[in-house]
């Protein structure tokens, strides 16, 4: 074809390339799984321009019989930052039991998370203009709850980094990976 050509693909019809496509404009891209263990797990030089990320989270628990937040903080290049949020955690339990927690020092995925708990979910970070930062999450934890929650931040400069982590413990177990556009 030429410049300013147009093809109409009829419905039923099939696209095969035997090439490299290119100029389709862009899709996610998506980091390598990270295996939990330690303290925290972050994820960083996430690039400039970057409007939405997508986290999934498998089978998360942590060493502490102590009852801990899961919790995200987010940050420039300046770091990560540790207050400023909004953020609210809920859940349901199996029992019928219902209530919430909150934080402004990181977006809260999880409290009273202790050694006999897993965590599996998605989280959705938006941004939204000046840097502002849109969280939303739902997940299971697999002993006794269905969680789901929301905030946001705004940060001082352009995101570039994420980390998780649990207020008391280390992970032990689970697989969590980010992807990004």
């Amino acid at each position: 074809g030429d410049s300013g050509d147009t093809f109409t693909v009829p419905s039923g019809a099939t696209i095969v390339n035997s090439g490299t496509a290119t100029g389709f404009g862009g899709g996610y891209t998506q980091e390598t799984a990270v295996t939990a263990s330690g303290a925290t797990i972050s994820f960083t030089g996430i690039p400039a321009g970057t409007k939405s990320i997508l986290i999934t989270a498998q089978n998360l628990s942590t060493d502490s019989s102590a009852g801990s937040d899961f919790k995200m903080t987010i940050g420039d290049s300046g770091g990560l930052e540790t207050s400023g949020y909004s953020s609210i955690d809920m859940y349901r339990g199996s029992g019928g039991d219902v209530g919430f927690n909150t934080s402004t020092a990181y977006f809260k995925m999880s409290h009273g998370f202790s050694a006999s708990d897993v965590w599996s979910g998605n989280i959705m970070l938006q941004h939204i203009s000046s840097n502002f930062w849109v969280s939303t999450y739902l997940a299971q934890d697999i002993t006794e709850y269905g969680r789901r929650g929301c905030g946001h931040k705004q940060l001082s400069g352009e995101l570039t980094q994420l980390q998780f982590a649990f207020t008391n413990g280390d992970f032990d177990n689970g697989t969590i990976n980010i992807m990004y556009q």
